[in-house]
């Protein structure tokens, strides 16, 4: 019996999800493991591989539709295996027309956002696109074929067309972000000698060095537990508070940006989540991500500390409570007893949402965070 793909459960803010683009074509050989297609949730652009061996029987689903998480997109068997009753060809692809000019412009009115973000990429007018696609729809394949046609667009550079596609799912969480979390945001600076300290004999003792990331995530779980609104969701004015402590983690790979999830962050080590940390980082890389990785946060942690930054704001992402941006370490001058005295410390900023969490309960959890970070 032919297998079916189906969407799976991506962990979700939305319940659909789109098809950009078929890796896979019809009667080609399929291995467990191998990347069938890519789709856009509201996280990011992710693979999603195949669950079984044979070939690949049937695309249910064509590229650029949007779909229900759970629905069937493709068969896997063996050729001329039946799917859904009926014979598939041992062989043969049907072959698609080519993409021509119409005479006179169309509406691009049924073109999804995620294609018409890429059309713009490209340079492309997607009114002037002959669509290949069930009844006459523009797909991903049409608009790649028009911008070859077109020829470079000035400036492009290096510009892929996957980073559109994640890109596109970025700023649509931003702009949903900023459309529905009213933020407050809390400043502090907190002392950073004992996390240096810590760091370096860690370093001597283990030959590891634990990334900062680890150390604030560390103490953000910390934090969390002692305060159940960080892991707390605010959806349809109702607050649900989660047992389980996840925390987000912005991961940045060249122009792309990635928020995989720490889960249960609090019952790890900060060796273990610096390990979790470097396999992200590496899944970044090599766009290795599954679907579960992106999955539960209520909270996530962005450190742009390597670079000249004093401190940010972050954008709370959709479905979470809670943004912490750090920023650079920094020699700071100090009065204590009467005299000054210069120790590293950095300035944090935690944003929250004050739907859910009001300016005084964020100070104390803020508290809670540097004093964890203060006294290891």
């Amino acid at each position: 019996m032919a297998t079916a793909i189906r969407i799976p459960d991506f962990g979700t803010n939305v319940e659909q999800v789109t098809l950009v683009k078929w890796i896979k074509d019809v009667n080609e050989p399929v291995k467990r493991g191998d990347i069938l297609c890519a789709v856009e949730t509201d996280k990011a652009v992710m693979d999603l591989e195949s669950i079984a061996d044979g070939v690949l029987l049937a695309q249910v689903v064509k590229e650029g539709t949007e779909i229900e998480q759970g629905t069937v997109i493709a068969y896997i068997g063996t050729p001329g295996e039946p799917v859904g009753g009926e014979s598939v060809p041992a062989a043969g692809n049907p072959a698609r027309k080519p993409a021509t000019q119409p005479a006179a412009k169309k509406s691009d009115a049924g073109i999804s956002p995620l294609l018409r973000n890429l059309a713009k990429m490209h340079g492309v007018d997607p009114t002037l696109i002959a669509g290949t696609g069930p009844e006459g729809r523009i797909t991903r394949e049409d608009i790649l074929r028009a911008a070859q046609e077109r020829g470079p667009k000035p400036d492009a550079g290096s510009f892929s067309s996957h980073h559109a596609d994640n890109q596109a799912a970025v700023a649509r969480n931003v702009v949903r972000s900023h459309r529905e979390i009213p933020p407050i945001d809390l400043v502090c600076r907190v002392g950073m000698t004992a996390v240096l300290a810590a760091r370096r004999k860690t370093a001597e003792e283990k030959h590891v060095k634990i990334s900062f990331d680890a150390w604030f995530i560390a103490a953000a779980a910390k934090a969390m537990k002692e305060f159940p609104l960080f892991r707390s969701r605010y959806e349809a004015e109702k607050t649900t508070v989660t047992e389980t402590i996840n925390v987000g983690i912005a991961i940045g790979s060249d122009e792309e940006l990635f928020l995989p999830v720490i889960k249960a962050a609090d019952t790890k080590t900060v060796g273990t989540i610096n390990a979790e940390i470097r396999s992200f980082t590496k899944k970044a890389e090599q766009r290795g991500f599954v679907p579960g990785d992106f999955a539960g946060a209520t909270l996530t942690v962005s450190n742009l500390g390597m670079y000249p930054v004093s401190s940010f704001r972050m954008v709370i992402p959709p479905g979470q409570t809670a943004g912490l941006a750090v920023g650079a370490i920094e020699e700071t001058p100090v009065a204590r007893d009467g005299a000054v005295t210069v120790v590293p410390t950095v300035q944090i900023t935690l944003s929250v949402d004050h739907r859910l969490i009001n300016g005084r309960e964020a100070a104390r959890f803020l508290a809670h965070l540097k004093e964890t970070l203060e006294c290891l």
